[in-house]
């Protein structure tokens, strides 16, 4: 548990921006994924179940392609072409690297526009080379490792629960809502990693709180982790991940509470059923498969982000210097 967690902070740090901007940019649109078929009666999904056991029939391939169909189809934002949102962040947030002791740099020193020019240059080649390099590795990884986990967690009843719920009104809806709730989870996951808390984030009441982190908890980016821990908990592996879980929920929830909010006020009358769906035997076994995707995918696709780091490629370095080197009044 320790290890996915750390390879997905370092992932988040080197990538963190250029995958979660671009989805905030966009979420405050309604979002149908295009491989979802035409809305239908939503399943009851049964809240309990057995793991999968040999007299249990597998998912068959159809099926098993149908859920990796539905899984990347909101994704693509995700893993596709940074924004221009994620080159200013990126800009934004190493111009404060830059100088990180001197109270007096920022736009009225005579050094900042040059360095502010030469940051947003390599900004830009680093959002290219994600596109290029980063992106592709992710997919590729995700996308063949989910299909074996699907074949190796689910069965076929599960999986037929699972593909009538996204072929719901209740499912097309749901992917909408973890599209952007996953974005501003990992935002915030990102941001608590570089150190860039709002100011105002331990004002809010403890109620407040409580409805974001309930909210946080439907989330992929923390339901699978949970259900990953409950697992290790219960074969006495490594469950040693529930308070770093929380600390991330807590955090996100403080850095991200108004965009939290305004997701719970747009999805209020489907959070009842999003819960149930979450809390179902099917879903568990889902998260299960997602959890051990994305594990796969991150560990495949940090060796190739770090070659893009600035903090690991030289290039914080280089603008270091460049601060240094430049005459100042």
């Amino acid at each position: 548990m320790k290890k996915w967690i750390a390879a997905q902070v370092t992932l988040i740090l080197i990538v963190g921006l250029s995958l979660t901007e671009d989805a905030i940019s966009q979420s405050g649109n309604d979002v149908s994924p295009t491989e979802v078929a035409p809305p239908v009666a939503g399943p009851n999904l049964p809240a309990t179940g057995v793991r999968l056991q040999s007299n249990n029939p597998r998912a068959t391939d159809p099926q098993i392609k149908r859920l990796v169909a539905i899984q990347l189809s909101p994704a693509r934002n995700l893993l596709g072409t940074p924004s221009a949102e994620s080159v200013s962040a990126c800009v934004d947030h190493y111009l404060i690297e830059v100088a990180p002791g001197d109270r007096s740099w920022g736009p009225t020193d005579s050094r900042w526009d040059i360095v502010r020019a030469v940051i947003m240059q390599d900004c830009s080649v680093q959002a290219d080379a994600y596109s290029a390099k980063v992106a592709p590795v992710l997919r590729k990884t995700y996308s063949e490792t989910l299909r074996q986990n699907y074949e190796s967690h689910l069965s076929s009843t599960d999986a037929d629960a699972l593909i009538r719920f996204y072929d719901s009104e209740i499912g097309n809806r749901y992917l909408a809502f973890q599209k952007e709730l996953t974005a501003v989870a990992g935002l915030g996951m990102s941001q608590l990693f570089r150190g860039k808390l709002a100011p105002d984030s331990r004002t809010s009441a403890s109620e407040v709180m409580t409805a974001r982190i309930r909210l946080l908890r439907l989330a992929r980016t923390f339901s699978m982790l949970i259900v990953a821990n409950e697992d290790a908990h219960r074969t006495g592996g490594d469950a040693s991940g529930a308070p770093p879980i929380m600390i991330m929920m807590r955090v996100a929830a403080e850095n991200q509470g108004e965009a939290l909010d305004r997701i719970r006020r747009k999805y209020s009358a489907d959070l009842r059923d999003f819960t149930d769906f979450t809390e179902s035997q099917p879903e568990a076994d889902e998260l299960r498969a997602l959890y051990e995707a994305t594990n796969a995918a991150g560990a495949a696709a940090v060796p190739v982000a770090a070659e893009i780091n600035p903090e690991m490629n030289g290039n914080l370095n280089k603008w270091r210097e460049l601060y240094r080197s430049l005459p100042h009044r």
